[in-house]
């Protein structure tokens, strides 16, 4: 795949998928082992379509891999492999498909993972990207102040998701017209220079009102 020789790459990915899922009958000692190079395999599928810029076979690639996976037996691995495809939805703004994926992934950490799991948080950014594509940027703030919570809870604090959690709310206040709060809220090192991120309207600036963190569980409209 290196080559750029996509096509083949593919072929490579359905015949080892193939393969691999013969032996989890063939060989049920390590069905577990041929299960998890299954779902690799899918991947591999995937990248290979992404990069040839292939939509459709990119979304077939990780929803046939998705039928490996017993949401109910194996949560956490359900809802790892299924945010890749939630963030495939939204980038080919397939918004209700994604926002359902979304709901389910989360309704998992809350329950497997909860907090201060980096996981949730991870996914409570996923959410956050889905609340922008819908301009849903209140709820979007919301959820972010959270994410950035839990990130700066990890011992040392995750750095690079408390600067995403940060990015999102200020893009989020900039959306909604709060200027200088947003400034305020661009994450140290990010390479930019407070007062030259964004220009100023006259006028502009005031701080609107805003919920408060969302609570576990709780999720604003969107």
């Amino acid at each position: 795949m290196a080559l750029g020789n996509y096509h083949d790459a593919m072929v490579a990915a359905i015949q080892f998928i193939d393969e691999e899922t013969r032996l989890m009958s063939a060989d049920p000692t390590h069905r577990d082992d041929h299960n998890d190079r299954v779902l690799n395999g899918h991947y591999l599928w995937r990248d290979a379509a992404d990069a040839a810029g292939l939509r459709a076979e990119v979304l077939r690639a990780m929803e046939n891999g998705a039928r490996f996976i017993d949401r109910e037996s194996e949560p956490v691995l359900w809802a790892d492999f299924h945010e890749t495809i939630a963030k495939d939805y939204l980038k080919y703004a397939q918004l209700k498909p994604a926002e359902d994926l979304i709901d389910a992934i989360l309704d998992i950490r809350e329950e497997h993972q909860p907090e201060p799991s980096v996981e949730l948080a991870k996914s409570l950014l996923l959410w956050c990207s889905l609340l922008k594509a819908k301009a849903a940027y209140e709820g979007c703030r919301s959820v972010a102040q959270r994410a950035e919570r839990i990130f700066a809870q990890q011992t040392p604090p995750h750095m690079p998701g408390v600067s995403a959690s940060l990015d999102s709310q200020a893009s989020s206040l900039r959306a909604l017209g709060s200027y200088v709060e947003a400034e305020a809220a661009v994450p140290a090192g990010a390479g930019h220079q407070r007062g030259q991120l964004w220009p100023r309207p006259p006028g502009r600036g005031a701080r609107p009102e805003q919920p408060g963190p969302v609570a576990a569980g709780h999720r604003p409209a969107g």
